[in-house]
């Protein structure tokens, strides 16, 4: 309601292309608020509990799970072909509409688990992704633990669905000749252990342009490690925008404008 009248996005769109600014949309791809769904009607979890994101561990649960390691964040199946339709047709609408710039994807992943050797912590445990799985593989994916080697297929299977989306929204970009970047973590092991995110395929393929990675450090050193992991990795065709994230990590307004120089040095 306070937006009645009123389209924020339309007119920072259009004042910004007045002044020759580009925008980039940042949409947040599997991530959907962390207000309860039990207590916000409106909310799209409310509405469709059945494409909750869940944890091995309430799999079973009546209560839609949250994570509690990202403010207690709630999160939509990546593996549920509904999801993606619905999320393509939001972005869809984003680009006809507003003729944005760029669609920048974050939360472009799994919730935050342990690793991929975890088993209590692993997110994906929908009643969907244990039924296609079931189908694909022979076996309920909560039977099995990270020790057998099926566990590697499950990974793969659920990272496949995070990829797949990516390449559908790479199409739907090219197509609109619109620039299509994500937000990734610059640790591939980390992101392809404990969030399913294998950002290295993405650019291998030429699924995106850019990738705008979360460096979250306060330590100059370590920056410029992170930044050539990334570097190392990527395709040369991908672009790369330094995510600096030194206030939210504690640090102060000064160290911000240090690491830029630093990057770019």
């Amino acid at each position: 309601e306070d937006y009645a009248g009123f389209d924020p996005l339309k007119i920072w769109i259009n004042e910004a292309h007045k002044r020759n600014i580009k925008v980039h949309v940042w949409f947040q791809s599997f991530y959907v608020g962390n207000k309860s769904p039990e207590t916000h009607p409106e909310y799209i979890l409310a509405k469709r509990p059945d494409w909750a994101n869940c944890q091995k561990k309430n799999a079973f649960s009546q209560t839609i799970a949250y994570s509690v390691s990202e403010h207690n964040g709630y999160f939509i199946d990546p593996a549920n072909p509904e999801v993606q339709a619905f999320l393509l047709e939001l972005l869809e609408e984003i680009i006809t509409e507003y003729k944005p710039d760029g669609i920048n994807l974050d939360y472009i992943r799994y919730p935050n688990s342990t690793s991929s050797r975890s088993n209590n912590s692993a997110w994906g445990f929908t009643e969907y992704a244990r039924n296609d799985f079931q189908i694909l593989y022979g076996v309920d994916p909560i039977e099995l633990s990270p020790s057998e080697p099926m566990w590697l297929d499950w990974n793969e299977y659920r990272r496949s669905h995070i990829t797949n989306f990516v390449k559908k929204v790479g199409n739907l970009c090219r197509d609109k000749k619109v620039y299509i970047s994500t937000v990734i973590f610059p640790d591939l092991a980390s992101a392809l252990s404990t969030k399913q995110q294998d950002w290295r395929t993405w650019s291998k393929n030429g699924y995106i342009d850019g990738f705008t990675p979360l460096f979250l450090t306060n330590d100059s050193n370590m920056l410029a490690s992170m930044m050539r992991d990334v570097m190392q990795v990527k395709a040369p065709e991908t672009e790369l925008y330094a995510g600096l994230f030194v206030t939210f990590m504690g640090g102060a307004p000064e160290d911000l404008v240090d690491k830029s120089i630093k990057l770019e040095t």
